[in-house]
């Protein structure tokens, strides 16, 4: 019984924990490391670096905004960049539709 339920919490851990992906633009200037999340408030959230590993921007597919506002954020992200100062996150909302995110990747906006 022990051992059922100590498996059980490592599933449950292992479902939470987001799964990281690093990208590179043509420049190689900034790099980006991207979380697909399991959350409830966001489905993807790509963190920009400078070439010091300096945090600059964090951009995120909101599914439900900090003050409550719900978005129609993809279930998962396929993220790219698109020229050295734009970052695209594109996935689906439903079988049906499709959504396009664009972020600079300076200001996360």
């Amino acid at each position: 019984m022990k051992l059922a339920l100590l498996f059980a919490a490592c599933c449950v851990l292992a479902a939470e924990k987001a799964v990281e992906e690093r990208l590179w633009p043509p420049d190689h200037r900034h790099d980006a490391i991207v979380e697909q999340g399991r959350s409830q408030e966001w489905s993807c959230r790509i963190r920009i670096h400078s070439g010091g590993n300096r945090e600059v921007s964090v951009a995120t597919a909101w599914r439900r905004q900090p003050e409550g506002t719900g978005r129609n954020a993809p279930r998962e992200c396929a993220v790219q960049w698109v020229g050295n100062h734009r970052i695209s996150c594109q996935g689906s909302i439903n079988p049906s539709t499709r959504v396009l995110l664009l972020f600079g990747a300076l200001s996360g906006r």
